[in-house]
């Protein structure tokens, strides 16, 4: 009887490069026949144009934005007075920025114009830091430039560690050498601008802001030489750091910030009026609603709610469009005349305003000077004048100097005025104010307006500011007919309260 013989009997320490069976060699290690792989692990999809997990996948609505879209088409082509290689889209918190870009580079992909693009977000940790910033951007031009794909595979096999260098050395490594190496090769030839699409910039390492600074210089490098073929447009907020590395760039840089120049109102009009008669054709409780459904005041109010900032719109029609409760009902939930029940319709507006707050220091401070634009305006809008008590109150709160400091962390939802009647607050939004004094939806960050109108009362008695309540008792005098008609028992009440403060003083 004849035993099987065993080559593996008791094996110890056994390595098998190649083996063959049935004439074919099989290669045991299959990541190491194609370095890309270490490309592809690095890259972030869903930070990818229509990448299938974003949850910030928003595009302006049809007829919207059209103006500030053509000037970034202006800009792409290299007509007269866009020459710049890179091009800075900023605005406040909820201008749309995100949209914009979006629209823009979907309506680049159908026409045929060359794009990579990287979409940072703060709530995804797969995109909101640096790091698969080269390998995202790459993985798409190996798409646009077939010949990349061989040289970094080369360059992968020769340097794999270069997926751990910096930035900087990445984007140049990864992109600017191998491309201009193929343009010189004549291997390819790049007629028009490969644009590169950055959005949310503001959204990258946020705790860690010299990160954001580290990705403008590397796109700068990238796009400045005159044969380079790229250009750049990055798009976030207006923040202090943000703006000082932009500033530090030596590239000539373009730059179109979101303001009322570009008439958002009339945009937003013409959305939140759009939504409404979708909501009236499709909604599943629109046989409820009147004729007359939804007022113009309604449609009004919402726009000038809005402040020229797309986020609160949104929002609202969006919580308009998906509430299962008919729309009349919704939209008196949003107006306040209906008590809310579940959940806030403001939800996603209170998240960006409460993190925004978070970064900032010092909140006390910054809570009593909201306290005090939120009061003078008030106090402006009863009287009908334009006495700046904001300007008058706020040594007393902190040092003016420090003031614009103070307050940078905010930029992207308020900014400081100057002008000949001193300093005042702006609000970019006039739901900031709501949100402020609500302290359901605010919590940590409430602003006791009534609190603060005794306290201040009770610190200026014993500060003796005559100036101040000169003026305020002037405006009291004029008006007083109109208080014993028109104001509220509360307001009627402050009003003596501070005539009674200033004739004791």
């Amino acid at each position: 009887m004849q035993t099987s013989l065993s080559l593996l009997n008791h094996p110890r320490d056994v390595h098998i490069e190649h083996f063959l069976v049935d004439g074919r060699v099989n290669t045991m290690n299959e990541r190491a026949s194609d370095p890309l792989n270490k490309l592809y692990e690095r890259a972030a999809p869903n930070a990818i144009l229509n990448g299938g997990g974003r949850a910030d996948d928003v595009r302006c609505y049809p007829g919207t934005r059209e103006e500030v879209i053509g000037k970034i088409e202006h800009w792409k082509d290299r007509k007269p007075d866009y020459t710049s290689r890179m091009m800075w889209l900023s605005g406040p918190a909820g201008a749309g920025k995100t949209a914009i870009i979006q629209s823009v580079a979907e309506k680049w992909k159908k026409s045929g114009v060359s794009t990579a693009s990287f979409f940072f977000f703060r709530g995804d940790g797969t995109r909101n830091t640096a790091k698969p910033l080269a390998a995202t951007l790459l993985y798409q031009l190996i798409d646009l430039i077939p010949a990349l794909k061989q040289s970094m595979a080369d360059l992968l096999s020769s340097k794999p560690l270069i997926t751990e260098a910096s930035i900087h050395d990445q984007m140049m490594g990864f992109i600017d050498t191998p491309i201009h190496t193929l343009i010189h090769q004549k291997s390819i030839d790049v007629q028009t601008p490969i644009v590169l699409l950055i959005d949310g910039l503001d959204e990258c390492s946020s705790d860690d802001k010299i990160i954001q600074e580290r990705v403008l210089t590397a796109l700068q490098d990238l796009v400045s030489p005159e044969d380079s073929p790229f250009v750049a447009l990055v798009a976030s907020r207006r923040e202090p750091n943000l703006i000082m590395a932009f500033r530090k760039l030596s590239l000539k840089l373009g730059s179109i910030f979101l303001d009322d120049d570009y008439r958002p109102a009339e945009d937003i009009h013409l959305f939140v009026a759009a939504k409404f008669d979708e909501i009236k054709r499709t909604h599943h409780l629109s046989n409820r609603l009147n004729k007359e459904w939804p007022l113009d005041a309604d449609i009004d109010n919402i726009t000038n709610k809005s402040s020229g900032q797309f986020i609160y719109a949104a929002t609202v029609m969006r919580f308009l469009e998906y509430s299962p409760e008919s729309p009349n009902i919704t939209l008196k939930i949003v107006q306040g005349i209906q008590p809310l029940e579940d959940h806030s319709p403001f939800a996603q507006i209170d998240a960006m305003y409460s993190y925004i707050f978070s970064q900032a220091r010092s909140l006390d401070t910054i809570k009593e000077m909201f306290a005090m634009h939120l009061i003078g305006s008030a106090y402006n809008s009863m009287f009908d004048n334009s006495t700046n008590l904001f300007d008058d109150f706020l040594p007393a709160v902190c040092d003016v100097t420090s003031v614009e400091s103070l307050i940078s962390p905010l930029a992207s939802m308020i900014r400081m005025e100057h002008s000949s009647e001193g300093m005042r607050l702006i609000f970019y939004h006039a739901s900031l104010g709501d949100f402020l004094q609500d302290e359901s939806r605010s919590r940590t960050y409430f602003v006791d307006v009534h609190a603060t109108r005794v306290w201040w009362n009770i610190r200026l008695l014993r500060s003796g500011a005559n100036t101040v309540f000169q003026r305020l008792l002037h405006s009291l005098e004029d008006n007083a007919g109109d208080l014993s008609v028109q104001q509220t028992y509360e307001q009627r009440l402050n009003a003596d309260t501070i005539k009674g403060i200033y004739e004791q003083s």
